[in-house]
């Protein structure tokens, strides 16, 4: 029987057996896609949706996928990210990013 994300997750959650191992894309920078490969498959797919980055830091290289690329990659959650103050999200959006080569 197929599960939902929901049952599936739950299942795991409770330790049981889902149909199958639940997957997490995009929650965090450990379980993120990194900026290039997920451009590259926005324009394979033909995807022409704003890039974003997780945490306002481009120089982590991480995305904030968006539903589609959520959708086709099949992952199971989705996100909540925790917000800092204000004043950090400010200085954040603001500051000159850092290059990592």
């Amino acid at each position: 029987m197929t599960m939902t994300s929901r049952e599936r997750v739950l299942t795991t959650i409770n330790h049981g057996v889902p149909d199958r191992v639940p997957i997490i894309i995009g929650t965090s920078n450990a379980t993120g896609l990194k900026i290039k490969p997920y451009l590259e498959l926005k324009e394979m797919e033909g995807i022409n949706t704003p890039d974003k980055y997780l945490y306002d830091w481009p120089e982590l290289g991480t995305a904030d996928p968006d539903e589609q690329i959520m959708r086709l990659l099949k992952s199971d959650v989705r996100g909540v990210l925790d917000q800092e103050p204000a004043h950090i999200l400010e200085k954040n959006k603001n500051r000159p990013p850092i290059l990592i080569i």
